[in-house]
Formats: structure tokens, sequence, C-alpha cells
């Protein structure tokens, strides 16, 4: 007997029809009697914002059908188009629903145990070691990995991890420490080898399945399952491998994890006769429910979009009676209309809100049913239509504003002079002061740090360190006068420094980086390699410090005296005349007219550092003639960039700096004027603090 119905064969255009149509076996009797011509049916039509949204609604209509007593949960299903949703879907159905059979296949690619296995993949591929011989784990990984929802739920972790730890490179001792995680031994071994590879695997996987089961929560024991499974799945790959695993190597064993697990599909199985059943689309092929839910019910998903790959245009398949999309349009069409079949109440569910690009319109089969299935049906066929929105809420964009409470002002009183727990002024805090004084207050009144994230890359900022830190030693060793002859025998070792600046920025060696980061290495060395040439030229000099703290009081009024600060990259003499020199990796512009510009626009920060260094220094050697100027990485052929053409500051310029410094910090103390957000928001598009300001 044909599992079919008269109402769709008899349709000439009815896709659902078309292979009974096509084949000579099928005949349809005179009087065959169609599911749709006998009994009612109702079937709601529900438009939900978004995929979450429609697992969330489809898991509250459950609660009220449970409640109501409007269904036998025995002979429920939902069906879902899309195997994406099925971890949605189970957080979403009530706990009154009990048991849950789920039959279908999940890809493991695109939930978190397949993340939970890249970031192992990333953590362990290519080991690294300290000079002592200690494994070393790259910090960002260990937190990624801390964070993930497995091991928070096998170890039990709650709340945010520590966030003062700024070491690049973790021994595995320390991360128990550090972390406050007890799990630290298990998760982050020495794993030396392709055979301790799967059994460390093997391991930590059973640890998270039997903790995660023991949370007694469906979703616990749906995900105790998918680990089992993929610890099966790996186990089969170590038999596979067994008699090669001395042979190959670490990394092609984690590759091959990876791999493994990517194309996993994990096959849950149920229970057909009893409980809630949740399956997917082609799993619920022949079989029959009272009340059927839908959701995702949109064009590409249900019916699935695309074709079968081939290089045979359509017009051949067609001509040559080869399959084509529309063939695949039948059997989607088939299987959706036979689960209609005995089905009472139907709850089809679509997502209301349209792609970007016009794509995820709600699926033709709603149109379908709404004028040719209702039409043919009549008022046997209840259809009830509505769409759930969540109303926007605009609200008036208020501006952050910051008064200088009582609590504000004793944070500012702490840069006072003689305060205690003595705070200082810095060129960067001020200078951040003049470009958006509510970042000021974020960051060194209310002591909001900024997202620290170093990690294996070498970053702008670890650039500059490893540049700053290997210029210093490489004259720190230098004796005495500087001569050409002094700088021919330290150019052959500069390449040296800057690998010892890698190793004390990394805990690495310089042969270990990777990628992007191998050419960075290199660039850092020729940098240094310039800057001597330069210096060459410019020799003899003497150096007087490096990377050394200048401080010095300041008065901005009679009552008002504050402490200033500033860590000077160099300092040489040359002919008499003290030279101040910073070294800048990123953008610089050192152009002026007036000195009022450096206070109001924020391209002239490194101006201003310069003129802030030369008043630090001229408050301890008021006798000195001075020069402040900027190694620029990015125009190191144009020497050392002296935005005073190599003049010594003058008298009246230093005066009239001190006279705008002093207004600055007048307006910072004064206690009517709050902290308020930049107007420039170009500034705030990379500022750490965006997120709070709303820009």
């Amino acid at each position: 007997m044909w599992d079919a119905d008269p109402y769709y064969i008899a349709a000439v255009n009815h896709e659902a029809g078309m292979y009974f149509r096509k084949t000579s076996l099928y005949s349809l009797p005179e009087k065959a009697t169609s599911f749709f011509d006998t009994g009612q049916k109702q079937i709601e039509i529900t438009g939900v914002p978004l995929v979450a949204g429609q697992a969330k609604y489809a898991g509250m209509l459950l609660s009220d059908l449970i409640a109501g007593n409007q269904i036998d949960i025995n002979k429920t299903a939902i069906i879902l188009p899309d195997e994406k949703m099925l971890f949605p879907m189970l957080h979403s159905i009530p706990e009154e629903a009990g048991m849950i059979n789920v039959t279908m296949g999940y890809p493991v690619k695109d939930t978190h145990f397949s993340d939970f296995v890249h970031i192992l993949v990333e953590l362990y591929r290519k080991p690294y070691y300290d000079k002592e011989g200690n494994r070393l784990f790259q910090r960002t990984a260990v937190e990624k990995l801390l964070r993930h929802t497995l091991i928070r739920q096998g170890f039990s972790l709650k709340g945010e991890l520590p966030q003062g730890i700024r070491k690049p490179w973790i021994r595995s001792e320390e991360i128990e420490l550090l972390y406050q995680f007890n799990g630290a031994a298990l998760c982050f071994s020495d794993v030396n080898s392709s055979p301790k590879i799967f059994g460390f695997l093997e391991q930590l996987i059973i640890h998270l399945s039997e903790s995660i089961q023991r949370h007694e929560t469906k979703s616990g024991q749906i995900e105790s399952v998918v680990l089992k499974f993929i610890a099966e799945e790996i186990e089969v790959l170590k038999s596979q491998l067994s008699d090669h695993l001395e042979v190959v190597g670490e990394t092609q064993v984690w590759q091959m994890i990876k791999e493994c697990v990517s194309g996993l599909k994990i096959p849950f199985s149920g229970e057909p006769v009893k409980g809630l059943q949740l399956m997917g689309f082609l799993e619920s092929r022949a079989l029959d429910f009272e009340t059927v839910i839908i959701p995702n019910l949109n064009e590409g998903s249900l019916p699935a979009s695309g074709s079968a790959r081939s290089f045979i245009p359509y017009s051949l398949r067609k001509g040559f009676g080869l399959s084509t999309y529309e063939d695949q349009d039948a059997s989607w069409a088939y299987h959706f209309y036979r689960l209609l079949h005995r089905a009472k109440n139907i709850y089809l569910i679509h997502n209301s809100e349209v792609g970007k690009l016009g794509g995820g319109e709600p699926s033709r089969y709603l149109l379908q049913i709404r004028h040719e299935l209702k039409k043919y049906m009549g008022d046997r066929l209840t259809i009830a239509e509505r769409t759930l929105q969540v109303p926007p809420e605009f609200s008036e964009e208020q501006p952050v504003v910051i008064q200088k409470n009582e609590a504000v002002i004793s944070e500012l009183n702490r840069f006072r002079t003689g305060s205690q727990k003595q705070r200082f002024f810095s060129s960067t805090a001020l200078t951040t002061y003049l470009h958006c004084s509510l970042k000021f207050y974020f960051q060194y009144i209310a002591g909001i740090r900024e997202k620290q994230q170093p990690g294996l890359r070498i970053e702008a900022a670890d650039f500059g360190n490893i540049l700053h830190h290997a210029t210093e030693n490489i004259y720190r060793k230098t004796e005495g006068l500087i001569t050409p002859d002094k700088i021919d025998q330290l150019i052959p070792v500069a390449a040296e420094y800057v690998d010892e600046a890698i190793r004390n920025q990394y805990g690495i060696e310089p042969d270990q980086l990777l990628g992007e980061d191998v050419i960075l290495a290199e660039v850092l060395r020729e940098l240094v390699r310039r800057i001597l040439l330069i210096d060459k030229e410019d020799a003899p000099f003497r150096i007087v410090s490096l990377e050394d703290k200048y401080t010095a009081e300041f008065s901005a009024r009679d009552d008002l005296h504050v402490m200033l600060e500033g860590k000077f990259d160099r300092v040489d003499e040359k002919d008499g005349v003290v030279r101040i020199i910073d070294y800048k990796t990123g953008k610089v512009k050192l152009n002026y007219s007036v000195i009022s510009e450096i206070f109001s626009k924020p391209d002239k920060k490194a101006l201003f550092q310069l003129y802030f260094y030369n008043l630090l220094y001229k408050s301890s050697h008021p006798e000195s003639v001075t020069l402040a100027g900027i190694y620029l990485a990015t125009g190191l052929s144009n020497g050392i960039n002296w935005p005073t053409n190599e003049k010594a500051f003058s008298e009246e310029s230093n005066e009239e700096f001190r006279s705008h410094l002093r207004e600055l910090i007048k307006e910072i103390f004064n206690h009517h004027n709050p902290f308020r957000q930049t107007e420039d928001t170009k500034l705030c598009e990379y500022c750490p603090y965006n997120q709070i300001c709303r820009r």
C-alpha cells in the first residue's frame, strides 16, 4: 500500500505527488480516501524573530499545551528541519515534558565540543619549553580553555578569571596557583609524544563526561553522551594509528584528531513509542503524530536550499531524465505533507526576520497551506496566524557625565605633592585628559583597566617594548664615550640583543616564533641595526641615562602643587647639549605653529610628551641646554626627528608650555568641572571604554 494521499497526487502541479505521478506502478483508486478529506485539523502559523526566539517560543508553547492538558506527550513531536537548532531546543523544552527522545544526526563541528577540541589543539600542537625544560602554555589559550563551558561544568568553575595576570607564557605548575584551578594537573600536562596524546584526551574526556552527568540535567545527560561518543571515535583513530604512533609527529596527531572530531555526526537515537520526540526532518519519515511542532519553517531550511553538485547542466539533466533540484523539492514536499496526514494539531513556526540580502523568507509550504489546502479542506481546517514581536524601546542617548564628588576629589588629591599613596601625572595621563576627560576618569580615577591580551603574536605594544629593551641593553653595556668605532663593534651583535629582548618578553627562544612573528622579529633586528648606523653618523656622544624615571614638583597655583613623572627612553649629551630621545613605532606628527596646538589636537601628543620631558629634566638640571627628539621607526632614513630643527628649547616656549600646563592642572582639579565624553567620536573608535559610553 502506498503511503500517500490523493490530495497532492491528483493535483498535477503539486510537487509532493510528483514521484507517484511519474511511476507506472502507482494507480490512484477511484474512491481513495484522503487524510485531508476527513477529520479536523488546526494549524497555527507563528512568526518569531531569530532562531533562539523560535526555540524559546516552542518551549513556551509546549509548556502551555501540557498545562492545559491539550496534548498527549507520547504522540507529540518537535521536528527540526535545521539540525543546528538541537541544543537551543533542548535548553528550551520545559521540565514538565518529561522524557525526551532525540532521534537525529548532529554535526559536532557546529557545537562547542568542536571548539573545545580546537582549543586543545591550539594549546598543545606545538610544544614550548623554557630554559629549565618546563612546559610552557600560551596564556590566552589557557584562559580560553578555562572559560569554555565544558571545563567550567566539568570542574565546577564559577565567577570570572583573575584579570591581573599579564604573563604571555605560563608554566604548567603555575596555572593551579594563578587561577585557583584544581584541575590544572589533568588539563595542562606535559604531553610530549603521540601515544601520550591519546591517553591524555581519554582521561580528560572521561572526567568531564562523568562530572557533567552528575549534574542530573537533561542537557547535562546529552552532553555526557556526546563526550563519550567523541572519546569512542578518538579511540578508533588511535587503533588505526597504533602501528605508526612512534613515527607520527605530535603536530600531525593533533591535526588528525581535530579533523576527526570536526567530521563527526552524533547519531542520537530515541525510543519511538514513549515520551516527547525531538527529531530531524528526515528521521520523521513514515511516523505519525497527533501534535507536530515545526520551527524554522523558512526557505533554505524547509525546503533545504541547494542542489547536487554536478558538471552536467540543468538542461541536459532534464532532457535525459536525470535528477534535478525539482526532484529534491518534491522529496522535501512529500515528507512535509506526510507529517500532516494524521496530525490534528500542527504548530508551524518561522523566522520573521528576513536576511540582509533578502533570504530567509517564510517557507512556500505556508503559502500552499493558506491558499491550496485551506480551499481543499474548507471549514475542517482552522488556520490561526500571528507574529510575535519585541517592540523596540527608543530612549534618548544621555551623555555620560561624572561629577567630582568627595570620593573623586579624594582620589584626585593623591596627585598633590606629599599626599599618602602619592600618584604622579604622566604625559600619557595628561594627554588622555585633554582628548577625553571621561577616559581619564575611567583609567586614572576609577581604575578600570584596559583589557590586556598578550599572547604568542607580537602585538604593537610588544613590538615597541622589544625595541626599547634591545636599544637600552646595547648601550647599557657600553661604557664611556660612544664613538663610531664602538658602534662598529655593536652592529654585528645587534640581532643578539633583539633575541634577548624577545626571550625576556615571551619566555621562549626566537626560533620558536611562528608565522608573521618570524618576519616581525627580523624587522626588529633590522630597525636596531639602522638605529646604530644613524648613531654612528651622529657619534661621538655620551649616554646620560637609559629608561630612567624623572620626577618633578609642579605648581599650578599657590595652593595646588602636583607631582609629574616620565620615563625617558634615552638621554645623551653631544657637544654640551643634553638630548632627550624617544623611540616611536607608530605614526607621529611633529609639525606645529604655536604651543597651544599641542594642548588641543590629539595627533600632537608626541610633541606634548617631548615638551613634558624637557620640563621634567630642566626641573632637576636648570642650567642644561636641552633638545628633545624622536627616533621614528617608520622614517629611520631621516635620522632623529627634532621638532625644533636641532635648536635647543627656548625659554619662551618652555614658559608658554608651563603656562598651558598650569591651566590644564587647574581644570582637572576644578570641582565644578565634571568628567565628560569627548565630542570627537573618531577618538572613540578604538577606545577600550567605548562600550561603557555606548560610542
